[in-house]
Formats: structure tokens, sequence, C-alpha cells
């Protein structure tokens, strides 16, 4: 499972604006720019079998079937939880780039699931 999100900035973190609107997910995930951040917020996972969160950032679009186990070339492994209870993360540290792609995944039985 995954969730897709663009952030686009016109040159600094100032301008930064959020769009989430292609979404492909099934848990109800939200973006909010705050000042000089981005927070993410979802769901928790309804599985018994959860092993944990991980959130992935790029400067380039994120290919599907990416299996986020350690940071590679621009592909940068920001958040992971174990907790099924933690459902938010906040980035603040925001690097200065026209577009920034995230992905949400969720480890269930040591294989991370995307839609």
């Amino acid at each position: 499972m995954f969730f897709f999100l663009i952030l686009l900035a016109a040159g600094c973190r100032e301008q930064l604006n959020v769009d989430n609107t292609d979404q492909n997910f099934p848990l109800t995930v939200n973006a909010q720019k705050d000042e000089d951040k981005v927070v993410l917020t979802w769901e928790a996972a309804n599985v018994s079998n959860f092993n944990k969160y991980v959130i992935v950032r790029s400067r380039n679009p994120i290919p599907a079937g990416l299996s986020p186990v350690f940071s590679s070339g621009d592909i940068e492994i920001v958040f992971q939880s174990d907790n099924i209870d933690t459902t938010s993360f906040t980035d603040e540290a925001l690097p200065v780039l026209q577009q920034l792609y995230y992905k949400l995944y969720i480890n269930i039985d040591d294989r991370f699931i995307e839609s």
C-alpha cells in the first residue's frame, strides 16, 4: 500500500504548496503545509500482522514496486514506526526544491504492500 503526494514549490519553502489530489491509497491520508514544515496524517492500519510504517521522500517520482529498506540515490527514508497507532509524521527538514514526492508504505508480514 502506498500514498503518493506531490509538493510543488516555487523555489523556496515559504511558497510551498501541497497537492494531494492524486491519492491512490486505501487509508485516509492528509497533508498540511504549515510554515516551513509538512505534516502527514493517516488512519491506523487495521491489520493483525502489521510490522511498520515507512515514509520515503524524493525529488523525483518514486517508482512502483520499491521496497523501502534503505535510502538510495535521491530516495530518502524520512520516517519509520513499528507502532500501529503512530499516525502522523512532521517533515521539518524540507529541502529547497521545485517538487517533492512522498510515499507511505505499510510493512505487513515483512512485505511492503502498495496498491
